[in-house]
């Protein structure tokens, strides 16, 4: 009797042991309801996400060219959007060896009615030995790519971790 009294614990412990296993896992979710919880819980706002196709312009033999290539674009947020266009923009500099080494954007903000940019580097581009033209045609191509995509945009401000961009 006494044996079979522990081994009916021992074994209740051990499905007690495993069943908080799985809720610690998240593998058994437990919902206690107690009462109305309609009003409790906040209605989920629908994600608005979809796939844009854009030009990315770029200065290359002489010539201003460009690349379709498609981003996430999200009608909601204007923040990202401009991130995923100037990361696209900054990789295919450096797809086309305009760039030396790969420049990565810290940040982008936007004004509350999103007609003033600043965004942020994490280097200055490599353009000691340029021209004032090729510069020129550089920042050209990034605001014909801004314009194209969100032609609300009316005023960029380009900083190199955080402080102005100096030439």
């Amino acid at each position: 009797y006494k044996n079979y009294k522990f081994s009916i614990i021992s074994i209740l412990c051990l499905a007690f042991g495993i069943l908080m296993f799985l809720i610690q896992k998240n593998w058994i979710v437990i919902y206690w309801n107690f009462g109305s919880v309609e009003g409790e819980t906040p209605l989920q706002k629908q994600d608005s996400s979809s796939r844009k196709k854009v030009k990315i312009y770029f200065w290359k033999d002489e010539k201003l060219k460009h690349e379709d290539t498609v981003i996430i674009w999200n009608s909601g947020n204007n923040n990202e959007n401009m991130k995923h266009l100037i990361n696209a923009w900054l990789t295919t500099q450096l797809d086309e060896k305009i760039f030396t080494k790969k420049i990565d954007l810290e940040y982008v903000a936007l004004s509350a009615q999103d007609q003033d940019m600043f965004l942020s580097i994490n280097q200055c581009f490599a353009w000691e030995e340029w021209s004032i033209f090729e510069k020129y045609q550089l920042i050209d191509s990034l605001l014909k790519t801004i314009n194209n995509a969100a032609p609300e945009i009316k005023f960029i401000s380009f900083l190199v971790n955080g402080k102005m961009l100096d030439d």
